[in-house]
C-alpha cells in the first residue's frame, strides 16, 4: 500500500477505514471466517493453492463466471457475447460504467493488459488457457474482441477462471509483480483491506462494485488458525462465525451442538497422492504400483472421513463431464504389492510424507498410508512441516511424497486435464511429471482442448487418464465434500462445487 498514490490511499480511508454511513444506530456489519492456511500470493496469474484461489472472486471478476452449482457459464462483467460461425472470433459486449474498487473507470486497454498478461507472461501459470488466442482487441471500452487461431472448445469456461479477470494497467504497472500479488485491485463486491500474512486477509464492501446494493456484509476478516482443534474452539466461542476445513471427525458432534450448523457441500474435490517425478527413491513404476495396491483406500475413507467421501479411480470427479469410469483402477491387493516390490530389486524402499502441520486428516491419512506401506516392506517417514514450507518445497519439486487435493475451478475438464498433464501449467501440479508417458498425455489433453465434438473430446481426455494413472504419480484416493461448520446466526454462505465463494448475501443475523 505504501506505493499507491495519495488519492488512492485518501479513497481507501474515506470509503473503507472510514466506514461512511456506519452509526451506533448502524453498525459494521463483519463476519468472521477461520480457515486452515494462508494465502501464498494474490496474484490471480500465479495462484495454484485453493487457499488462494477460493477468495480470488471476492475482489476480482472476469468477463463470465461458472454458475453456483458449477456446472455452466454465465455473464459477469460482460453482458452478452456474439460467436462467430467458425468458432474463431469472440466478441464481448461488457456492462457500461464499471469502476475499479480505486474508483477509476474500467477501460478496453485495462481488459487487453490483463488477458495479454496472463497469455504471454513467462511466470503465469496459466498462459495455457489463453495460448490460442491470437489477438485481443478493443474497438471501444464496452466491446472485447478475441480472435482463435484455432476452435476451443473450452474457451468460455476458461474465461471464468480467476486468472482471466481484469485489473486496472496503470497500478499494475506501478506496483510491479510484487505489488500485485500483494494488494491486487478489481471489480469484485469486495476490496482487499489489508493482508497480514500468516495471520488475516481482510476485505471490505466495494462501494464502487455495479451490484453493490445488493451485498450485504462490510467486512469479511479470513483468519489463518492452522490447528484444527483451536478454529473449533474458537467457532464455539463466538470468536470466528465460520470455520472451513473442518474435520470429518468431528462433524457429528458439531451438528448436533446448539448454535452451529453443519453443511457438508457437494465438490470436485479429488484427495490424492502427489509422487514427485524428481525423486529419485520413487523413479521405480513397480514400486509405485506397490504403493497403491498396498492402500486400503476404504478403510482411510471409514476412519478418517468417517464415510463421508467415495473412492474413485482417477483425480477426475465422477461428476465430471469428460469422466472416464473405466480407468483401470489399483485396489487393495497386499500380496501383489509385495511381488511388485520383489520385482522392482529394491531393498527396503523409503522415503518421506510431507504433512502440513496442524492438519489433523492429512496427519490421519499419511499414519494409516505408512501403516498400510509397513506391512509390505516400506518404510515411509512422515515429516510435519509448517504450510510454507510444505508449499515451497512441493513448488521447487524438492519432496519424495505430498498429500494433495484437487477441484475444478471451472466447468469443463480442460483445467485439471491441463494442470495434470501439461508440463508448462504449474509444472504438472508441482509433480514435475514428465518423459514419455507425460508427453504423450500433454499431446491428448491439448488435441482435445480443440476438438468441438463432445464424444471425441471423451475418449481423448479418457485416454489421457489412463496414461496418468499408468505411470502412477498422481495416486487417487477419493472424492470428498467441502466440509464447513458456522454460527447459526449466518446465511448466505454458498460455496460452489468448484470451490469458490459467492459472498454478495453473506450476512449475520443481530
Amino acid at each position: 500500500m505504501c506505493c499507491l498514490a495519495l488519492s488512492f490511499m485518501f479513497l481507501f480511508s474515506v470509503a473503507g477505514c472510514g466506514k461512511p454511513g456506519k452509526t451506533a444506530a448502524h453498525p459494521e456489519k463483519i463476519i468472521r471466517i477461520g480457515r486452515q492456511a494462508d494465502s501464498n500470493t494474490l496474484d490471480p496469474m500465479l495462484v495454484t493453492d485453493n487457499t488462494d484461489i477460493w477468495i480470488m472472486n471476492l475482489m476480482l471478476e472476469g468477463l463470465v463466471k461458472s454458475s453456483d452449482d458449477g456446472k455452466k457459464v454465465e455473464p459477469c462483467l460482460a453482458d452478452s457475447w456474439d460467436i462467430s460461425s467458425d468458432y474463431l472470433t469472440y466478441t464481448f459486449h461488457i456492462k457500461k460504467g464499471l469502476k475499479f474498487s480505486d474508483g477509476t473507470p474500467v477501460t478496453g486497454q485495462d481488459w487487453i493488459y490483463s488477458l495479454k498478461r496472463v497469455r504471454d507472461s513467462s511466470e503465469s501459470a496459466w498462459s495455457d488457457i489463453l495460448s490460442d488466442v491470437t489477438d485481443i482487441q478493443s474497438p471501444d471500452d464496452s466491446t472485447l474482441i478475441l480472435k482463435l487461431k484455432t476452435p476451443s472448445a473450452a474457451l468460455l469456461s476458461d474465461l471464468s477462471l480467476f486468472s482471466c479477470v481484469v485489473m486496472p494497467k496503470a497500478y499494475c504497472e506501478k506496483v510491479g509483480p510484487d505489488g500485485i500479488a500483494d494488494h491486487p485491485v478489481g471489480v469484485g463486491p469486495f476490496y482487499l483491506e489489508s493482508w497480514q500474512k500468516g495471520a488475516a486477509v481482510t476485505f471490505l464492501k466495494n462501494p464502487y462494485y455495479y451490484d453493490a446494493a445488493d451485498v450485504v456484509t462490510d467486512k469479511i476478516i479470513f483468519s489463518v488458525i492452522p490447528d484444527d482443534n483451536t478454529r473449533i474452539m474458537q467457532l464455539q466461542g463466538k470468536q470466528i462465525d465460520v470455520a472451513i476445513n473442518l474435520p470429518f471427525n468431528r462433524v457429528k458432534d458439531l451438528s448436533a451442538t446448539k448454535g452451529i450448523t453443519v453443511k457438508l457441500i457437494d465438490s470436485t474435490e479429488c484427495d490424492y497422492i502427489s509422487i514427485c517425478y524428481k525423486s529419485p527413491k520413487l523413479s521405480n513404476r513397480d514400486l509405485r504400483y506397490a504403493l497403491a495396491y498396498a492402500i486400503d483406500r476404504t478403510a482411510i475413507i471409514k476412519a478418517v472421513f468417517y464415510d463421508n467421501a467415495r473412492v474413485n479411480n482417477t483425480f477426475i470427479s465422477p461428476a465430471a463431464p469428460h469422466y472416464n469410469p473405466d480407468v483401470t483402477p489399483r485396489d487393495y491387493n497386499p500380496e501383489k504389492a509385495k511381488a511388485l516390490i520383489a520385482q522392482s530389486g529394491i531393498k527396503n524402499p523409503a522415503f518421506e510424507i510431507l504433512v502440513p502441520a496442524g492438519n489433523s486428516l492429512w496427519l490421519s491419512v499419511a499414519t494409516m498410508l505408512q501403516d498400510m506401506w509397513k506391512k509390505v516392506g516400506v518404510t515411509a517417514t512422515i515429516n510435519q512441516v509448517d504450510t510454507a514450507i510444505m508449499k515451497d518445497r512441493r513448488n521447487k519439486g524438492n519432496y519424495d511424497m505430498v498429500l494433495s487435493l484437487l477441484t475444478s475451478d471451472i466447468s469443463d475438464t480442460s483445467e485439471l486435464m491441463g494442470l495434470i498433464c501439461i508440463a508448462d501449467m504449474a509444472n504438472s501440479m508441482h509433480t514435475f511429471w514428465a518423459g514419455d508417458m507425460q508427453q504423450k498425455a500433454e499431446k491428448l489433453v491439448k488435441a482435445a482442448a480443440t476438438e468441438m465434438d463432445e464424444t471425441k473430446r471423451t475418449r481423448l481426455y479418457g485416454e489421457a487418464m489412463q496414461i496418468a494413472q499408468d505411470d502412477q504419480y498422481f495416486i487417487p484416493l477419493c472424492n470428498v465434500p467441502f466440509a464447513v461448520a458456522m454460527s447459526d446466526s449466518i446465511s448466505g454462505f454458498i460455496q460452489s462445487p468448484l470451490g469458490c465463494y459467492n459472498f454478495k448475501q453473506l450476512m449475520k443475523a443481530d
